[in-house]
Parts: structure tokens; C-alpha cells; sequence
């Protein structure tokens, strides 16, 4: 069997050693749901990782006897946001739209090809024939994507 566990990081003010540590890492462990427990001692940072979700209420009550050892959580708004590069914008024009110009490509080749079969060429008759195979081929584009 298998069990989830969720990772949260806290900040923890007031550890100034490795006794302090231990001592914030004993607290915390008798949490029920703490499964383990990583101290940053130099950047003040705890990882617990938790069976259940806890709330942070329950972790700041846990070293309630200890008022030295003030557990907050993380501020999100200091992380730097790593922006992410769409796949679409590092792709050429050409890459994006290659599907539409090759069928573009294969409609008029065919439509040339039926002119030239005919004997005679119309630029009226090519042009209907153009439309014909442009609106057969593109009336199934819902099912392409």
C-alpha cells in the first residue's frame, strides 16, 4: 500500500544552532501526519513532508512552548517566476503553417493537372475546380485537429 505524501515549506525564526534544530525538528515530528522532516538551519526553512494536509496553525501550536521558534509559511511573492517559452513561438512561420501550404500546394497541383488533362485550359473552369477541392478538403479540418 502506498501513501501519499504532500511537501510544504515553512520558515522557522529563532533557530540559532544545532540544538535548536533538534529541538524544532522533535517538536514538529509529534505532529500527527508529519511523515519526515528537512531542517535548512542556515536558510530557516523547514520541509515537512505530511501523510495529510496540515494546517499551519497546527505546526505553530506544536512549538506553542517555544516562543523563540516562530514557524510562518514561505512568502510565494519573493520566488523569481521562471517564464515559460511557448513551443509554437520558437517554431518558423514556415514550421507553423506547413500543413495549410502543402494541402494549398496539392489542391492546385491537382486542379493544374485536370486542366491540363482536359486539352484546354479556363482560368473559370480551374478556379471552380480550385474552390471545389479548397472547400472539400478543408470542410473535414475539424476532424484533423
Amino acid at each position: 500500500m502506498q501513501i501519499n505524501t504532500m511537501t510544504h515549506t515553512y520558515n522557522v525564526a529563532g533557530m540559532t544552532c544545532k540544538g535548536c534544530q533538534a529541538k524544532v525538528h522533535s517538536l514538529l515530528s509529534k505532529v500527527a501526519g508529519v511523515q519526515d522532516l528537512r531542517i535548512d538551519l542556515e536558510k530557516g526553512e523547514v520541509q515537512v513532508d505530511m501523510s495529510k494536509h496540515i494546517a499551519t496553525k497546527d505546526l505553530q501550536v506544536a512549538l506553542k512552548e517555544y516562543p523563540k521558534y516562530q514557524l510562518s509559511e514561505i512568502n510565494h511573492s519573493q520566488h523569481t517566476v521562471v517564464p515559460v517559452i511557448d513551443e509554437q513561438e520558437t517554431q518558423s512561420w514556415l514550421m507553423i503553417y506547413r500543413p495549410v501550404l502543402l494541402i494549398f500546394g496539392y489542391i492546385t497541383v491537382i486542379t493544374f493537372l485536370i486542366e491540363y488533362i482536359g486539352g484546354s485550359f479556363e482560368w473559370a473552369r480551374w478556379l471552380n475546380h480550385f474552390m471545389a477541392g479548397f472547400f472539400l478538403v478543408f470542410s473535414f479540418s475539424n476532424y484533423l485537429t
